[in-house]
């Protein structure tokens, strides 16, 4: 399913996650040109109606029947798919006027979970974070709802911790770093 179905399947699992879907009739024609995401990307009946089979066959959505029609909701494998979406978009914030506070993520993953603080080090790394220590990583602006999000899909919650600092050692290479001097 690479047809342009994969942005076809994520914005199928945005709408239904963040909003809910409820459909009078999953095989009604033209239902799915009428879903108003899909709609305003132009995508082919055919196209929509392929990613949505592909995503109750693979149990990422399933069918609800209401008295109202169908609520399509997504399963727990659908919801880990959904997030993984939001991983590859997520960017942390960088507003236009600095408050002069560093934001310090720390973490301390047991050797058991080594596979996950390596994938946690690296997605810090693409977000364009200063790596200060081998766990410890500098961000000028507020990145908690990013960083909480994070923890949560590398379950590593209890292992990671942000702190606040109004200034650190070395900052002259932060404030380089960040183009912030």
């Amino acid at each position: 399913m690479r047809f342009r179905g994969s942005d076809i399947l994520k914005l199928l699992l945005l709408t239904v996650g963040v909003a809910g879907l409820m459909v009078a009739a999953v095989t009604a024609p033209g239902l799915f040109t009428a879903l108003g995401p899909f709609h305003q990307k132009r995508y082919k009946p055919r196209q929509i109606k392929r990613a949505f089979d592909y995503a109750r066959q693979s149990e990422i959505i399933k069918l609800e029947k209401t008295s109202s029609g169908y609520k399509v909701m997504l399963t727990e494998k659908g919801q880990r798919r959904l997030q993984q979406f939001r991983l590859g978009e997520l960017h942390l914030p960088q507003p236009k006027k600095w408050d002069g506070r560093w934001r310090m993520v720390m973490f301390d993953v047991p050797e058991q979970y080594h596979e996950r603080r390596a994938v946690f080090s690296r997605k810090l790394k693409e977000l364009g974070m200063y790596q200060m220590q081998k766990s410890v990583w500098v961000w000028p602006y507020d990145l908690r709802d990013e960083v909480d999000l994070l923890k949560e899909a590398y379950e590593i919650r209890p292992f990671v911790r942000i702190a606040t600092a109004a200034s650190l050692d070395r900052q002259t290479d932060l404030l380089k770093f960040f183009k912030l001097d």
